[in-house]
Parts: structure tokens; C-alpha cells; sequence
């Protein structure tokens, strides 16, 4: 479908631009931060960088977590449609006048859009709080946190196939 291609290529497009942005922010960074630069204490070091790793392991979870409940919607919403177009006409007439103002059929194109969206952005606001922490304490292994967002996003970067294999997953369950 051609909206199909035109929404990933969207996404293609705003993933590519999360990733430039961590690029060139951290590299703005390295640039200014010159070589033995004012390193602030150990422990205010340790614990900026326990931060960082703090902020890694509550956004993955929140992702998983937030993910599956959306997977779940989903499947209950797409099981709900394909009820409602197999009942007579008029069962599914007042149904939907009872129910709600107007059922839509769930776009699965928007949800995965959705869905990739906030994924990108766990792992574009953990790279450039990484950044940051780089600036402010010139430590190289803040520069990890760059480097792993921007490969996490670029892990996320949408195919037609990634897309189908979503498509299955919401319906797979509620056919199955």
C-alpha cells in the first residue's frame, strides 16, 4: 500500500533525525571539552554516572511495559472489530449506536508508528543526557550512552518486514 510505504518512510525520516541529533550534539561536546579538562569530584563523577545507568534500567522496563499493554489494546480492539463485522447488519448498527459514536478500524499503520516513536525517544533522552553528562564531567564513558541510544534507534529504523511482523503479533492472538 502506497500510505503504508509513505508512513515508514516518515518514520525512516524522523529516526535518521534523532539519530543526526545525537551525532552532532555529542560531537559538539567533544569539541568542547578539551583534553584534561576540569574533571568534577569522584563522587559527584560516580554518581552522575550511577544516574545514567539508573536512567538505562527504568527505561527499559517502562518500554517492555509499556509496549505489551499497548500490544494487548490492540489485540483486544482488533478481536472487538472483527466481532462486530460478523454480526448482522442491524446487531452491529445499534451495537455501535449503544457502544460508541463511531468504531474505527484499528490503523495498525499509526500504532506501530506510535509505538517505534516512543521507543526512539527512551533511547534519544537517555543518549543525550549521556551527552550532557559527558560535557559536564569529560568522562569517556558517558560517551556510551551516545553511542548506545543512537545504535538502539537505529536497531528501530522501520522495514516493511518489521512493520508485517507487527501486524501478525496484534493479530496472530486474536484469530488464534
Amino acid at each position: 500500500m502506497k500510505s503504508d510505504a509513505a508512513s515508514l518512510r516518515t518514520l525512516t525520516i524522523i529516526l535518521l533525525a534523532m539519530v543526526a541529533g545525537i551525532a552532532v550534539l555529542s560531537g559538539v561536546f567533544l569539541y568542547l571539552t578539551p583534553p584534561g579538562a576540569l574533571i568534577p569530584k569522584q563522587s559527584e563523577h560516580q554518581l552522575l554516572l550511577a544516574i545514567l545507568a539508573g536512567m538505562a534500567l527504568m527505561e527499559t522496563p517502562v518500554f517492555f511495559g509499556v509496549r505489551s499493554v499497548k500490544l494487548a489494546d490492540l489485540q483486544k480492539r482488533t478481536a472487538e472489530a472483527g466481532a462486530e463485522s460478523q454480526r448482522p447488519a442491524a446487531t452491529r448498527i445499534s451495537a455501535a449506536a449503544a457502544a460508541r459514536p463511531a468504531t474505527s478500524p484499528v490503523n495498525l499503520e499509526s500504532e506501530y508508528f506510535s509505538l517505534t516513536l516512543v521507543a526512539a525517544a527512551l533511547g534519544e533522552g537517555f543518549a543525550l543526557f549521556g551527552a550532557v553528562l559527558y560535557l559536564l564531567t569529560a568522562s569517556p564513558l558517558a560517551l556510551a550512552a551516545p553511542a548506545a541510544g543512537a545504535a538502539v534507534i537505529l536497531l528501530m529504523l522501520p522495514t516493511r518486514d518489521k512493520f508485517e511482523r507487527f501486524a501478525d503479533n496484534v493479530t496472530r492472538k486474536t484469530l488464534g
